[in-house]
């Protein structure tokens, strides 16, 4: 199969005008500020750990689901699986976001609530791994707060009373920080 020079093709295979009108068609809901992206999360471990996400999508999409959920389908968005965790996808309206915390949605035949994502979920964070048992969680603190940065340090997984030695430090800002 010939490979084809996009630049090239756009003006080949399509007028450019429509080529340009349908290049971010699929992914328009994905496309408004930050400020208005809500992070939604479906805590179903078993599912994202034994199924794709092109498979839990299809099974969402084939399952009868609430007035809620199906009112609501056109303004999320952005699906990812977390493997042993869930399902968190964004949803675009902030109003949606709030009728849809704490509804139900059936996936391969399960109930599952919808709930907001963690707080923590605008701030950027870095995940530190195979952080040694000796190394005092204040000496992390420390190292970024000589960078100027006030961290959030936290176990990175956490379930009941068992965390992990793994760590995820937080920032109170959305982006990279400079330092």
């Amino acid at each position: 199969m010939a490979q084809v020079d996009a630049p090239e093709a756009r003006g080949k295979i399509l007028p450019e005008r429509l080529f340009d009108l349908v290049a971010l068609r699929e992914v328009q809901r994905a496309r408004v500020p930050s400020e208005d992206k809500f992070k939604m999360f479906i805590s179903a471990g078993d599912i994202s750990k034994t199924y794709q996400l092109d498979e839990i999508l299809a099974a969402i999409t084939k399952e009868g689901q609430t007035a809620t959920w199906t009112e609501s389908a056109p303004l999320v968005c952005d699906f990812i699986r977390i493997p042993g965790r869930g399902i968190r996808f964004t949803c675009t309206s902030r109003s949606v976001a709030n009728k849809l915390d704490g509804s139900a949605i059936r996936i391969f035949g399960a109930d599952f609530i919808i709930k907001a994502a963690s707080m923590f979920d605008r701030m950027y964070y870095v995940n530190l791994k195979n952080v040694a048992s000796e190394l005092d969680d204040g000496v992390i603190y420390d190292y970024f707060k000589q960078l100027g940065l006030s961290p959030l340090i936290t176990p990175t997984f956490q379930v009941g009373s068992l965390t992990s030695r793994d760590r995820t430090v937080w920032f109170n800002t959305q982006v990279c920080p400079k330092e």
